[in-house]
């Protein structure tokens, strides 16, 4: 079952709106599911961050984050992302990543080799949290 498309999707949480780019939230069963939308760079990063800080706050965070709507990410994105995982990590949680773009996960992969792992689609990433390593 797709975490993005199935029919018992939690209500919408707000979502952040910021010039250039923005972030949408949702809770999909256990999992955060967290959408950035444009161009994640050194302007939006830090304002984006909340949403993720939402997101990986309680014991054990879930967080898909799908990047499939993003059309720019630098190293102020990439740092956002590992944050992210660090904070998930550190409250026994994880971050899984969707990526479909060959230049972002490209990126990735060279950022944090074996970090973050990636998958093309959130039905990649099996509820559970264990997914490959793209």
């Amino acid at each position: 079952m797709s975490l993005l498309n199935s029919a018992s999707l939690s209500a919408s949480l707000p979502v952040t709106h910021l010039p250039g780019a923005h972030a949408r939230r949702f809770r999909r069963g256990e999992t955060t599911v967290v959408e950035l939308h444009g161009e994640i760079d050194l302007c939006t990063a830090a304002a984006l961050s909340a949403e993720l800080d939402t997101a990986t706050e309680p014991y054990a965070p879930h967080v898909l984050i799908d990047l499939r709507p993003v059309t720019f990410i630098d190293s102020s994105g990439l740092d956002l992302l590992h944050r992210a995982h660090c904070r998930a990590r550190s409250r026994d949680g994880w971050v899984r990543l969707v990526v479909d773009k060959p230049r972002v996960r490209q990126l990735v992969r060279l950022a944090a080799p074996g970090l973050l792992p990636l998958c093309a689609t959130p039905d990649d990433t099996p509820a559970t949290g264990r997914a490959g390593r793209g």
